[in-house]
């Protein structure tokens, strides 16, 4: 799997997938926060967490609602995640305070 990505200034980039192997290309999308295998997390346009496979949402796809802290960058309010034995380990800013919050959710 190759990665393109168009910098659009620190922080902000566009990033979208080429699978070598099966020939597809997948969305683009905007600040990828984490990428695993073929899975990809990211915060959408109306601030909800998406884990999904990057080509095919009938594979996997999650979305998580929290109450993300208004950030310039909508991805920025989650500033650290990760994936071990199929948990996602996130930690975020919630809320007009900035409250740090860490969080494991299964998948």
């Amino acid at each position: 799997m190759i990665q393109i990505t168009q910098s659009l200034g620190n922080p902000n980039r566009y990033v979208f997938y080429f699978d070598t192997e099966n020939m597809r290309i997948s969305d683009v999308y905007y600040n990828p926060i984490l990428t695993e295998d073929t899975n990809i997390l990211y915060v959408d346009d109306e601030r909800r967490l998406i884990y999904q496979d990057i080509f095919d949402t009938s594979e996997m796809y999650r979305e998580f609602i929290r109450d993300f802290s208004l950030t310039a960058v909508d991805s920025n309010a989650v500033y650290q995640a990760d994936i071990v034995n199929n948990t996602l380990h996130i930690k975020y800013f919630e809320g007009p305070d900035l409250a740090e919050r860490e969080e494991e959710i299964p998948l």
